[in-house]
């Protein structure tokens, strides 16, 4: 646990957020996975994987919060 009391893991910032170094890795996955011809649900699903690697302590909404940093990887 961090100071202020919440789980940190592996430098990561608590629950994923923007500040959170697993997301370089939850992205590249997914990236990777849709440049080798993934379907879009399959390249998500192992990047959830990743991201819940990381953050097993995140058990609702990391599918919606990986989405979101795909999506907007992907809009840039």
């Amino acid at each position: 646990m961090g100071a202020s009391g919440k789980f940190e893991r592996d430098g990561c910032a608590p629950l994923g957020g923007p500040d959170c170094r697993c997301r370089a890795a939850v992205t590249r996955a997914f990236a990777g996975m849709t440049q080798s011809g993934a379907s879009y649900d399959a390249a998500l699903g192992v990047a959830v994987r990743v991201f819940s690697h990381h953050h097993p302590e995140l058990e609702t909404g990391a599918r919606e919060l990986v989405e979101r940093w795909v999506s907007a990887d992907s809009v840039h």
